[in-house]
């Protein structure tokens, strides 16, 4: 067997724990890899802006592990709820920007949305007249 920084199953967190070994989650202390990935994904980042974002990451493996310890709580588990709260903040952020963004952007996506299918056939990308937020496109 290798040995691996990821847990087989939720269990083995709960198994450290018992025994007294503090884990900390991979995709915590590992996050900066996809912080500069997202970053240069959405275009135009900088060293000094994914310095900014890595430099989170203690923090947030600090506050993983007292809330784990103050919860008695699995480092995995406690590392999961926050992952999960995290990812509906965005979510709901995005849905606010969009409702917000223009009064007629529900009904231009409900014309996005009912023209996609035959557009899609064409193969051509739609021209909107309108930049097209990432969460709309297609």
């Amino acid at each position: 067997m290798r040995p691996t920084n990821q847990l087989a199953t939720d269990a083995v967190g709960a198994d450290l724990q018992r025994r007294g070994i503090v884990y900390a989650p991979d995709y915590v202390v590992n996050a900066g890899g996809i912080i500069s990935a997202a970053l240069e994904y959405e275009g135009g980042h900088e060293e000094k802006d994914v310095w900014a974002r890595v430099s989170g990451i203690y923090e947030t493996t600090r506050l993983v592990l007292i809330q784990s310890q103050r919860e008695q709580r699995p480092t995995n588990e406690v590392a999961d709820a926050m992952a999960m709260s995290r990812i509906a903040a965005a979510h709901e952020r995005t849905a606010d920007r969009l409702r917000r963004a223009s009064p007629d952007l529900i009904s231009r996506r409900r014309a996005i949305r009912f023209s996609a299918v035959p557009l899609a056939r064409t193969g051509r990308r739609p021209s909107f007249g309108f930049p097209v937020p990432r969460t709309l496109a297609m």
